[in-house]
């Protein structure tokens, strides 16, 4: 009955080596230490290459080059091994050999010059992420969170773009829209598509009244909240937490977009330009045109007469667009009177436009390719061409997300009942454990078992501790030793009885985790009947799992209609909902985009 769990909890859970092998010892320590030492991120990858052997000549430049750029190479070795769980060790030693780096590197290598779109920004804001200038050449502690991003994004958009389409609903919308297409514009479209619908599959659209359909949402302002919409998680959180409100969900599929060289922006309606106006939906350009994916429904706008991908203009000028996405149940909150004043926000952060950024992203090789620096005033010259009438502007949210993850880790350097609040909430995600480990490798598509990595697979099925063990974690000593929870030479019975209580707590969570996203690495994997079977029989049927219930029932429904069983795809698809009392929320939040979703499978099912 032994598992490979390996814990990190509250009060300072540390790890044992058991005969080779990590187990889980549960230790009183510091919630403090614990803090700290998950929440500073940065992740990167790369090799070094070198160039063909010509002459003496070009050999002594190349060893000159090599032994200059040796800081560079180092570090970006030092960000392949960096994890959620090791970051604090990893990330000072790195961000010296990189700002090493550029330190000796000529700045006239590369031709920039700072973009106007920053003078936008607060110069307090700036401040606060250190970027006030954009020409400075050393690297912060906010910038090396932006290169963990980067890299958790390149990997993850890899292997996503590289699996087929797996929606047999949408699938000939997609196909008939990249009939008219060129060829290398049609591939971009079918990518952009595979990220997007990765997206809402994955991560649970999180149940706020900002995520209700007939909810106007305006383009977030200063001062932040805990219950700020957009900000309050970075992508790469979005991705490790499965789990973000409508605008992160959009904010994490344009971050992968990016590194696959799509550009996406959100639009925001209704207001002068730099005012806030309402978030209605995202754009991706693809050849001149301005496609629609709406985050909150989890689909793409289509003309409802043509089933034609939407663009922007499209909208503007035929209101039936808009009046099709209501339902008798919900009133889709924009309609067409209301698509005026566009505003096309880019999402990039003051470090993505800055010197260091491009140097940086100039002397990436090989492996070590991702996309770093984001000229945004070119990027807004493509995006206003698509569509004339809009203005182009960098967007404030990922700036603020920034403000938000430096005061959140100040905060969470105190115990107070917020601290407490989040810690249950996130750290599993955070910690060394099984379920934890398993998202990181399948994030990184490390699906299954090689000589040097168990894959993710494998790590998540560690994790499903059965329930026998765990009623038995209470008072058998075997499975307490099995599991690996040793009572401490200096710890009382009630500490240690307080202990068990808390890791049971720990594994009963993990186990449903690991079954929502078994689901969902089955459904990657293309092996959709161990998807339905797992989601069906170990998920939502349980009321302990419900918080996953809800997208849950989306990707069974969605593993449903890949095996063509229609009947049994509909009823998942209108499941109403949360089915707890524990939760706040008694409507899925997804409800609506479902229900379109079925509108267009029923079409599928029943063709005239």
């Amino acid at each position: 009955m032994a598992t490979n769990l390996k814990l990190l909890a509250f009060r300072g859970i540390t790890l044992n080596r058991i005969d080779g092998q990590s187990k889980p010892s549960l230790r009183a320590g510091s919630l403090y230490a614990l803090l700290l030492s998950c929440l500073v991120a940065v992740i990167g990858t790369g090799c070094q290459r070198t160039a063909p052997d010509e002459s003496e000549r070009i050999n002594a430049r190349l060893k000159k080059d090599s032994l200059n750029s040796e800081p560079l190479r180092q570090g970006l070795r030092n960000l392949t091994q960096t994890t959620i769980v090791n970051k604090k060790d990893m990330v000072d030693e790195t961000r010296v050999l990189i700002n090493a780096w550029l330190k000796e590197v000529q700045s006239e290598s590369i031709s920039y010059s700072p973009s106007k779109m920053l003078e936008a920004f607060p110069i307090k804001d700036l401040e606060e992420v250190g970027c006030t200038s954009p020409t400075a050449k050393q690297l912060n502690p906010i910038d090396m969170e932006c290169l963990f991003e980067d890299r958790l994004m390149q990997r993850l958009s890899e292997w996503i773009v590289a699996e087929p389409v797996r929606d047999r609903v949408f699938q000939p919308m997609l196909t008939s829209t990249m009939a008219q297409l060129k060829p290398e514009d049609a591939e971009k479209l079918e990518q952009a598509y595979k990220l997007f619908d990765w997206t809402i599959r994955n991560i649970k659209l999180s149940p706020t009244d900002s995520s209700q359909v007939s909810t106007r949402t305006r383009d977030p302002r200063t001062p932040l909240s805990d219950n700020g919409i957009g900000y309050t998680n970075m992508p790469w959180e979005v991705a490790a937490f499965c789990e973000g409100d409508f605008v992160a969900r959009g904010r994490l599929f344009g971050a992968l977009a990016t590194q696959q060289g799509i550009d996406t922006c959100w639009i925001s309606i209704g207001s002068a330009p730099g005012a806030a106006g309402d978030l209605f939906a995202m754009g991706v350009l693809v050849a001149d045109k301005l496609l629609l994916v709406e985050p909150k429904l989890g689909l793409p706008i289509l003309d409802p007469d043509t089933d034609a991908w939407a663009t922007i203009q499209d909208v503007a000028k035929n209101e039936k667009i808009l009046r099709r996405l209501n339902l008798p149940q919900y009133e889709y909150a924009i309609q067409q009177p209301a698509i005026s004043s566009v505003q096309l926000l880019i999402d990039a952060t003051p470090f993505a436009m800055s010197q260091r950024a491009k140097l940086l992203e100039s002397s990436l090789l090989g492996d070590e390719r991702m996309v770093v620096y984001i000229d945004a005033d070119a990027m807004g010259t493509r995006l206003t061409s698509a569509a004339p009438n809009a203005v182009a502007s960098v967007w404030n949210a990922p700036l603020y997300a920034q403000i938000y993850a430096k005061m959140l880790q100040e905060r969470l350097s105190q115990v107070t009942q917020f601290t407490m609040r989040y810690m249950a909430e996130h750290m599993i995600w955070l910690m060394d454990c099984s379920v934890s480990n398993g998202r990181q490798l399948h994030l990184a598509g490390k699906f299954e078992i090689t000589l040097d990595e168990e894959g993710a697979l494998k790590t998540y099925m560690d994790t499903r501790v059965d329930d026998a063990s765990l009623k038995k974690m209470a008072y058998n000593p075997d499975v307490q030793q099995a599991l690996g929870l040793v009572r401490e030479d200096n710890e009382t019975m009630q500490q240690y009885e307080a202990r068990v209580m808390q890791a049971i707590a720990i594994f009963s969570r993990a186990k449903f985790d690991a079954s929502f996203l078994l689901g969902q690495l089955h459904f990657d994997r293309g092996d959709y009947k161990s998807s339905s079977y797992m989601l069906r029989e170990r998920l939502v049927g349980d009321s302990r799992a419900a918080r996953w219930h809800a997208p849950g029932y989306y990707t069974l429904a969605r593993a449903y209609i890949e095996q063509g069983m229609f009947a049994e795809a509909e009823e998942a698809l209108i499941k109403p909902a949360i089915e707890s009392s524990q939760q706040p929320y008694q409507v899925n939040p997804q409800d609506a985009g479902n229900r379109i979703r079925l509108r267009y499978l029923r079409k599928l099912s029943n063709p005239e």
